[in-house]
Parts: C-alpha cells; sequence; structure tokens
C-alpha cells in the first residue's frame, strides 16, 4: 500500500482510495557532510535509489536540467531493495538517497534512533520533482472493499486519529482533509 501514487493512468486499472499528498524527499548522513540542500546541490554527488520507482526518471530529468546548465549530471546509483539505498548511504557509497517524503521522513525519524539521517525536505525539491497523492490501489472488481476502506479511513480523519498518526512522524502537512476516491487523477 505505501508509496502507490494516484495517477490517471493507475486508475485505468485500479480505484484509489487517496490517503495523504506526498513529494520527494532526499536523505543524507547527520551532518550533511556533502551539503545537499536542494536538487542542483546533487550535481556531481551519487544519489541512490530503488529500481523500478518513479525516482528514477525523475532523477534522469534532473539529470538533463545540469547537463543544460552546465553541471556535472548525478550519479545514479539503483538498488533492488529500499534497504540497500540506505545502507548504500550509511557506508558512504553514495551521498544522498532520494525517495518518497513519507517514506524519507519516518526514515529519518527512525533509522539509528533517529540520530544517523537527516531529510532534506524544502520547496525546491517540491518545485523541482513535483507531488501528487498516494493512495490504496483496489481493484475495480471490488467496489464494497474500496467503499469500506473510504469509510474506515474516513473514520480515522473525522475522530483526529490520523492526524495525530501523521504528526507523530512529521508527516501532518501530507494529510487529506477527507477520504477521497481516485483523487489524484484528476
Amino acid at each position: 500500500m505505501a508509496g502507490m501514487w494516484d495517477t490517471k493512468q493507475r486508475e485505468g486499472s485500479l480505484e484509489f482510495i487517496d490517503y495523504a499528498t506526498d513529494g520527494y524527499g532526499l536523505l543524507v548522513r547527520s551532518g550533511n557532510p556533502q551539503h545537499i540542500n536542494s536538487p542542483m546541490s546533487l550535481s556531481g554527488k551519487t544519489v541512490a535509489i530503488q529500481s523500478g520507482t518513479t525516482q528514477v526518471s525523475v532523477l534522469n530529468a534532473l539529470n538533463t536540467q545540469l547537463r543544460a546548465a552546465g553541471k556535472k549530471p548525478a550519479t545514479v546509483l539503483q538498488f533492488s531493495q529500499d534497504s540497500d539505498t540506505l545502507l548504500a548511504l550509511q557506508s558512504g557509497k553514495a551521498d544522498a538517497q532520494f525517495d518518497g517524503l513519507s517514506v524519507a521522513a519516518y526514515t529519518a525519524k527512525t533509522f539509528g534512533g533517529g540520530h544517523q539521517l537527516e531529510l532534506i525536505d524544502n520547496a525546491s525539491l517540491a518545485h523541482t520533482f513535483g507531488a501528487g497523492i498516494v493512495g490504496i490501489g483496489v481493484p475495480k472488481n471490488e467496489p464494497k472493499l474500496a467503499s469500506a476502506l473510504r469509510q474506515a479511513l474516513q473514520s480515522l480523519i473525522s475522530s483526529g486519529a490520523y492526524a495525530r498518526i501523521l504528526s507523530r512522524y512529521g508527516l501532518g502537512r501530507l494529510a487529506l482533509a477527507s477520504a477521497q476516491i481516485d483523487a489524484g487523477g484528476r
């Protein structure tokens, strides 16, 4: 369920119960030794990402922008598992790890007791990389399941539990005001 962006294309085969907005975040080692603070500061740096994710095309587009600006592109290391991207960052093989904002924020708060990594999340990241809506993908032939999930999520939102859960991990600003179906592809 985590990290599934609700897009028009995906809505062709799934119905989405949307639960948050999301964007992209960068993780760096504590103290930010490479002084990474924006997409353009990734020039010449090594970035770890999970293969098969939207981050691949987003970083390829960034590298096109860097080259057009006369800057050195980022070296992109792709790994089949997210845990391997974190190992590359922790070991110094990568200067940054690029992930969905919600995943990166949670990882920064929990990895190594919350003291080994820092989250880089600022307006320049959102402006360059964009944002969207994430949801729970349900097969279109399961309308009762979709309805039950939307009602359960709405109950969490209405009770305030949803906001408390997101705030606990520093993600309160990603909250949706109501449980929606297929809002990401609009």
